[in-house]
């Protein structure tokens, strides 16, 4: 047998470990003798605490702090405009519209376990306090001497 199979093995392990977080994942930070995973960020830095300000967790209990940030790229341009969070029923990341979550609304939570493009689609609606894209702003204006199709 290959002497190195053990340890391509451990390594294959450890990868998948890293791209799928654990399905029971903890709602507060790992303890300071606790090893840490890999190379991602703990939980417990200010900034990354300081992301979560203004969520009263007694109103969105289903809902708790990822235990790793985006490892691949570029995060998406919705984490602008909302929260990345850990749905514990469904366990899948879940993002929470900052907007409607502050006014009180009802949604605002969407499923970005495959795709972000719910919450995309949810920013750029034409309503008060949205119309945003990738880009920032969305115009929804004519442009200067544009006539409208309606006579």
């Amino acid at each position: 047998m290959n002497r190195n199979a053990e340890k391509v093995f451990k390594q294959r392990v450890a990868r998948e470990n890293r791209r799928n977080p654990s399905p029971i994942l903890p709602s507060v930070a790992p303890e300071p003798d606790d090893a840490p995973d890999d190379d991602a960020p703990l939980i417990d830095s200010d900034d990354r605490k300081a992301q979560y300000d203004g969520i009263d967790w007694k109103r969105v209990p289903h809902l708790q702090i990822r235990d790793k940030e985006h490892t691949k790229g570029n995060p998406s341009w919705i984490y602008n405009y909302g929260w990345p969070l850990w749905h514990r029923r469904r366990q899948k990341r879940w993002w929470l519209c900052k907007y409607y979550y502050i006014h009180k609304m009802k949604g605002g939570e969407y499923n970005v376990h495959i795709s972000t493009s719910s919450a995309g689609t949810h920013l750029s609606a034409h309503t008060l306090g949205y119309g945003y894209n990738r880009d920032g702003k969305i115009n929804f204006a004519l442009p200067p001497n544009t006539s409208s199709i309606v006579y």
